[in-house]
């Protein structure tokens, strides 16, 4: 599934894909650097989140990019 986005996104222009997983899923994240992704800086604005009680899950995402 994930080479199919990676071939729509260069078709769409995209240079890179981000996503994000909860730092406590090693399997994804084992996954998506198998793909190709490598962690980056978060590049979400939780600080204006409406309901702050989901704010520790959004501490404990990594966050991840690939160059297309």
């Amino acid at each position: 599934m994930m080479h199919v986005i990676e071939k729509k996104a260069k078709e769409f222009g995209f240079r890179f894909l981000r996503l994000d997983t909860g730092g406590f899923n090693v399997v994804a994240q084992s996954l998506y650097k198998k793909l190709g992704f490598v962690e980056i800086e978060r590049f979400t604005d939780f600080e204006n989140l409406k309901d702050e009680s989901t704010r520790p899950y959004h501490l404990e995402k990594v966050y991840m990019e690939k160059k297309l």
